[in-house]
């Protein structure tokens, strides 16, 4: 009987006699400092410029990938590049304050440099990135497990006094804090170590995705178990999508094929949205999405940004339209931000089902579709491995995914066809 297990691939099995690479290590810096930052700001709220250490590394990575993107030019990069100078010509048009706007511009431009970043990456380079990412995710699990004993070591209200949202609600904690369900009864969710629900959410669920698809044994089982357990205690729409996507698509078509793969979630699907969306602060996340759905159709270009945030909803009370990175895109840059958009997720559908082992397609399948409802997913401080997986999707390091024998994460042989 013919052997379907093709030889290991000499870059997967033998990445640990790699040396480190200057943008390795400064992305590695970033997922680190982005786990951290909140933390030092709690504990000491005059280091608040922590904020942007994520932002500095990511800055400096950026300029060390440089040279790199003369190899990797084409359809995408320019795609990406049309993408950003909408976002440009946005803040030109915006009606909203400068502040505010720059905010904004932030929000909706470092995930597509972070894709950028991710297509330039050797598989090698993103085999270490992701251990980084999977210990600092076991960490924040660890700690929301503690979080749900009532224990919390952190105290959130520091970080949120510095962000000035120094409302605070019963059990002493940031409104945030707290889920309200379809019947109005309040559960309070874990922040974990971001001191942030909805952000400690999509840490876990990433985390759970690369414990998934790169440790093997029983420790794969127990770390999945216990990154979902931190997904399940922030109560996060996002998390719960990310998990969904990165872990049960790639073994959906391998098992039963692409038609099966597409016809099967339609109904589970269509329960967990009514589900999600009875519950009583699902509104608001899906108002901003569909808001600026309906401004890029009309409007070719966008109308620039200042009608869609949580930044100009907070501060200027202009607008209801919130929760939706998707939204804040789609209303700056219009239709061309909408077809841009919807060519990258059919992109990596068809890199998907094309090859079923490439599960970074998956992981950000899931964080498209998690952008349309969540503006935490352009949150730089816990989705740098959620923006690399599409570009290392869409990147030469795509060709190293495959039906075939290598070694995990910790050097152990591992057969990727389970």
């Amino acid at each position: 009987m013919q052997n379907s297990v093709r030889p290991s691939a000499p870059k997967i099995a033998s990445f640990k006699k790699k040396r480190f690479s200057l943008l390795e290590v400064l992305i590695i810096c970033a997922v680190i400092a982005g786990a951290l930052q909140s933390l030092l700001i709690s504990v000491l709220p005059a280091m608040s410029f922590a904020s942007s250490l994520d932002d500095f590394l990511v800055a400096l990575a950026l300029v060390a990938a440089l040279p790199r993107f003369a190899r990797v030019r084409g359809i995408y990069f320019f795609l990406i590049g049309m993408y950003l100078t909408m976002m440009l010509l946005g803040t030109f048009r915006s009606t909203t304050s400068p502040d505010i706007t720059l905010q904004l511009f932030r929000q909706v431009t470092l995930p597509a440099l972070l894709i950028l970043l991710g297509m330039t990456l050797q598989r090698w380079e993103w085999n270490r990135i992701v251990r980084a990412a999977l210990i600092v995710s076991v960490t924040n699990s660890l700690y929301m497990i503690i979080e749900l004993f009532g224990v919390r070591l952190i105290d959130p209200n520091m970080l949120a006094a510095s962000y000035g949202n120094n409302v605070v609600q019963y059990d002493g904690l940031p409104g945030y804090y707290f889920y309200y369900d379809s019947s109005l009864d309040i559960s309070i969710r874990a922040g974990g170590l971001f001191l942030n629900p909805p952000v400690a959410g999509l840490v876990v669920a990433i985390g759970a995705v690369i414990a998934w698809h790169t440790i093997r044994g029983k420790r794969r089982y127990l770390l999945v178990a216990l990154q979902l357990v931190g997904v399940y205690a922030t109560f996060g729409r996002g998390g719960f999508i990310l998990a969904a996507a990165g872990i049960l698509m790639p073994v959906m078509i391998r098992r039963f094929g692409r038609i099966f793969a597409i016809l099967l979630p339609i109904y589970p699907a269509y329960l967990v949205y009514n589900e999600i969306m009875a519950s009583g602060s699902s509104a608001s996340h899906s108002e901003g999405f569909f808001y600026g759905l309906e401004i890029a159709i009309v409007n070719p270009i966008g109308v620039g940004f200042g009608s869609v945030g949580n930044f100009v909803k907070i501060v200027t009370r202009d607008t209801e339209a919130s929760e939706s990175l998707a939204g804040v895109a789609l209303v700056a840059g219009g239709l061309v931000v909408l077809v841009l958009f919807s060519l990258l997720l059919f992109s990596l559908i068809k890199r998907l089902f094309q090859n079923p082992y490439l599960w970074p397609a998956a992981l950000g399948i899931g964080g498209l579709i998690t952008a349309f409802f969540s503006e935490s997913a352009g949150a730089l401080n816990g989705t740098i491995p959620l923006w690399l997986a599409i570009g290392v999707s869409i990147g030469p390091a795509s060709k190293s995914f495959g039906n075939l024998s290598s070694k995990d994460l910790t050097g152990r042989n591992m057969n990727i066809n389970s």
